[in-house]
């Protein structure tokens, strides 16, 4: 009982560990993906407001940025990209950021890599002129990141299964501790748990009537030694095999049995 208490609190703490780091993980991957998202609306306005004010000349001075930018005509052509030559991207009118900027202001996709390493954010914004200048930035994908935290998950388990290990163990062996100090012979007198009480209450019982039971037999028994002792018939009681269980001393008598034998 002590082991299988020990195992079922053991794999029902790293069961909830792992349940609790995934969904951890998972709500924290959808704060940062919103957090990342704000950042590139505030960012793209102030790089729209700078494109109004000084046109090109303001994307080709930017010497560093944290998102890749691009700034395309109405018609879906990059007239300018921060990471690729723009006359060697193909036409984005169809992309669905851009496709929602020239329809509603602004407009927000996100796309999976074929590695399944990193996500990229798409945010679009659809400027006076109907031009629209999208920000993209990329972010580690949920399986990437569970992957980078591989080591001290690890670390994390085990000192969470070392812990669990040690306290499963002497809680288990604290409830089982009364159960093993039960006297079956008074069990009505154990001090353990309540909810055992009607199952202790019918095992005294049941002692009870055993005893009443064995006293019965016993007085019967002596009654019946009293009547064959007395009797001047000799008497022999066998089983089915003819084997002699008992006998009176009538029968030894008439038989001259030797009482030091056994017969």
């Amino acid at each position: 009982m002590t082991k299988r208490i020990f195992l079922s609190t053991v794999t029902v703490v790293i069961l909830s560990l792992l349940f609790s780091i995934l969904l951890i993980t998972g709500v924290l991957y959808e704060h940062f993906e919103k957090v990342r998202l704000n950042e590139l609306e505030t960012t793209a306005s102030f790089v729209s407001e700078s494109v109004e004010q000084n046109g090109l000349s303001y994307l080709e001075d930017l010497t560093d940025s944290s998102y890749r930018i691009t700034w395309i005509a109405a018609d879906g052509t990059a007239q300018y990209d921060s990471v690729q030559d723009a006359s060697e991207i193909e036409n984005h009118a169809d992309r669905e950021e851009v496709r929602d900027a020239m329809e509603n202001q602004s407009g927000v996709s996100m796309r999976k890599s074929s590695t399944l390493s990193e996500n990229t954010i798409y945010y679009a914004m659809r400027l006076p002129d109907n031009t629209v200048l999208r920000l993209s930035s990329a972010q580690s994908s949920v399986l990437f990141l569970l992957g980078g935290m591989l080591t001290p998950f690890c670390f994390i388990l085990l000192a969470a299964c070392t812990l669990a290990g040690i306290l499963s163990y002497r809680v288990s062996k604290k409830i089982v501790r009364p159960l093993s100090e039960i006297d079956l012979k008074y069990p009505e007198k154990a001090d353990t748990y309540d909810e055992l009480s009607p199952f202790l209450q019918r095992i005294a019982a049941q002692n009870r009537e055993i005893t009443r039971k064995i006293d019965e037999i016993q007085k019967q028994q002596r009654e019946f030694s009293m009547i064959t002792e007395n009797m001047s018939e000799g008497l022999f009681m066998v089983d089915r095999d003819y084997q002699i269980l008992s006998y009176n001393k009538s029968a030894m008598q008439i038989f001259s049995m030797d009482p030091n034998v056994t017969y």
